[in-house]
């Protein structure tokens, strides 16, 4: 299980230590995705008239509060991509890009119970992700691996899931491929 050069697999401390350094501060990632999609939705929306540089930093301001229940340590103002016209709206295909791993790491341990240096999971992206390129919608593709429209639920279940819960799931997981590979 995601074994070194000399065969030995990862020890489990690691992946131990970094769920507690994540798992408890992953629901600010997704917020800070979404309140960059909500500025920039409630941006469009601002009447011309209050489209002054006060209104736009105050606007910021209330999007963090509600989305991210405080002013960010990345104030939204700084993200390149709400200033860049050819960037715009890329954080929402950032956000769905992230529900889309979510919802593909589910039905992958559902289907095979796991993940790492699973021979399935290569081919299986590569055919159903990568092979056609840009000439297939993203939603169809996700519809078509997963069996399911694209959902925020493993995300948003991924998050819910205490930090002692992930530690022992994930290491009943790490036990039981440990096991399988013996």
């Amino acid at each position: 299980y995601a074994l070194d050069l000399e065969g030995k697999p990862i020890p489990f401390d690691i992946i131990e230590e970094e769920i507690r350094a994540t798992q408890p501060f992953a629901v600010f990632a997704l917020r800070g995705m979404l309140a960059v999609s909500y500025f920039e939705k409630a941006l469009y929306e601002l009447p011309e008239e209050e489209m002054t540089s006060e209104r736009i930093q105050s606007l910021a301001d209330e999007i963090e509060q509600k989305i991210q229940g405080g002013l960010s340590p990345r104030p939204l103002l700084s993200v390149p991509h709400l200033v860049s016209d050819e960037a715009s709206c890329y954080y929402q295909g950032y956000t769905l890009a992230e529900m889309s791993v979510h919802q593909t790491r589910a039905y992958f341990k559902k289907k095979y119970g796991y993940i790492v240096d699973n021979p399935n999971v290569g081919p299986t992206l590569t055919k159903s992700y990568w092979e056609c390129g840009n000439s297939r919608l993203f939603l169809d593709l996700v519809r078509e691996l997963t069996g399911k429209d694209l959902s925020g639920e493993d995300w948003t279940d991924s998050l819910k899931e205490t930090t002692e819960d992930r530690i022992t799931r994930e290491k009943k997981e790490y036990d039981e491929v440990i096991l399988q590979k013996a």
